[in-house]
């Protein structure tokens, strides 16, 4: 074989690796992404009582898969994370409401009966209890007074639980009601509301100069 010959077979057979690299870590990229990550899904709609935040998609029935653990997202006609259940509250029945952010409506749990709220459900459902989920992603201080107001109190509840995670959830509420647009069903961060809420020194600037803060606490600064 010419010395030309060897060069064109050798640059050929480069460029074939070179495509059958990329076309092989694309299956696989599109492999995990199937198998592990989580599907982005709609959940979310504007608050129907025009009062801002937002509440969760009623009659919602997907199921996607995270970590390659089937995850079962269920909610009532009401919204809810939970069963079906009735407005008015059953004669000589106790009623316990959970309020809350993702915590509370079971982020990544298999199934709503498989979350901390369905587990407390199942070990007082004997006692003439009733347990009502109202948790809702992404939800701070002020969306869950809200919600408190417009949608639990309506349901006669004895006890409220308010499920509050020392985070993400500080920051949740500093940014208010409106720290999210839906844009199709899905959460997405209101850039115009981040400006007007985050000095531009504690934001984060990596990819996009709206991002929400990290670490930000509401009267101390970036922790």
């Amino acid at each position: 074989m010419s010395l030309k010959k060897k060069v064109l077979f050798i640059f050929f057979l480069l460029v074939f690796s070179a495509a059958a690299v990329l076309f092989g870590s694309e299956g696989l990229v599109r492999l995990y992404k199937r198998r592990f990550a989580p599907r982005k899904i709609a959940l979310a709609r504007e608050n129907p009582h025009g009062t801002g935040s937002y509440r969760l998609l009623p009659n919602l029935d997907q199921v996607t898969r995270v970590e390659g653990r089937r995850v079962h997202l269920r909610t009532n006609s009401r919204g809810m994370p939970w069963r079906e259940v009735s407005l008015e509250k059953p004669p000589g029945v106790r009623r316990i409401a959970f309020v809350g952010d993702s915590f509370a409506f079971g982020l990544w749990a298999d199934s709503y009966e498989k979350n901390f709220v369905g587990v407390f459900d199942s070990l007082i459902s004997a006692h003439k209890m009733e347990t009502l989920d109202f948790g809702v992603p992404g939800y701070g201080l002020d969306d869950m007074a809200l919600q408190i107001k417009e949608d639990v109190l309506p349901s006669r509840p004895d006890i409220i639980v308010l499920v509050f995670y020392d985070g993400n959830d500080f920051s949740d509420t500093w940014l208010g009601t409106a720290k999210f647009k839906i844009v199709r069903g899905r959460l997405a961060n209101n850039k115009e509301n981040l400006r007007g809420k985050v000095p531009e020194e504690y934001r984060a600037k990596k990819h996009d100069p709206a991002e929400r803060p990290r670490g930000l606490i509401p009267g101390r600064g970036p922790s």
